[in-house]
């Protein structure tokens, strides 16, 4: 269940956050004009850099705390939940083998 934490606080937070981040940043360099071209190459670089590293640490972080969640004894989710789950990134799941995925059936 970790993994899926991680992958909601990427989809929910982090990348509304960057994408929001990103329409303030091009909104102002536009209205400044050419002459923030300079500015508007060092922000961006900057700025994919960092969004990159949070997502890293957030990657290295959920995995230690799915390593260790493993250890514990193995309780699964009500079914309703993993069904809700698989239905929204059961493909994810899937090709990360995760024990939460579950097998399509008819």
């Amino acid at each position: 269940m970790v993994e899926v934490a991680g992958e909601a606080v990427d989809r929910l937070a982090l990348t509304p956050a960057e994408s929001l981040h990103h329409a303030v940043a091009a909104r102002v360099f536009r209205a400044v004009g050419p002459l923030a071209a300079p500015s508007r190459v060092i922000h961006d670089a900057v700025s994919r850099v960092t969004y990159a590293s949070v997502r890293l640490g957030m990657r290295v972080g959920f995995d230690g705390a799915a390593r260790a969640a493993s250890a514990a004894p193995d309780m699964r989710p009500a079914s309703p939940l993993l069904g809700a789950l698989n239905a929204v990134i059961g493909d994810q799941l899937e090709a990360r083998g995760s024990a939460l995925a579950i097998p399509m059936s008819l």
